[in-house]
């Protein structure tokens, strides 16, 4: 697995197999992970902390999670997640079934695969 470029983020790996990866992310304030998708896996998104956001285009949506919520985002989805809070953000990010890869998406378009 990799991280993308400019991910901004304290992971604490739960569990990392070829098919399925389960991870903390902490998330300072104001922070995020850049626009992206995944071509084979789904993300679900447990918020464990205050101010876990997720943008969703196709079509754009946007989520505010409190903890204890989900928001699952099926393969081929472009989403990221942002701290909207003051203090740091903790959010459960269990990605599966299938070859992890991330696609990086700004408004013009894909921006590079750094699988």
């Amino acid at each position: 697995m990799s991280s993308s470029r400019g991910f901004a983020a304290d992971t604490e790996w739960i569990a990392k197999t070829d098919a399925v990866a389960v991870r903390v992310n902490t998330l300072a304030p104001g922070r995020g992970s850049p626009w992206h998708f995944h071509t084979v896996v789904a993300d679900d998104i447990f918020a464990l902390d205050e101010g876990s956001e997720v943008g969703l285009r196709g079509p754009d949506e946007t989520v505010r999670l409190r903890p204890g919520q989900r928001q699952r985002v099926p393969a081929g989805r472009v989403h990221r997640v942002v701290n909207r809070s003051s203090a740091p953000a903790r959010y459960l990010l269990v990605q599966a079934t299938g070859t992890y890869d991330f696609h990086e998406v700004s408004d013009r378009g894909v921006e590079g695969d750094s699988s």
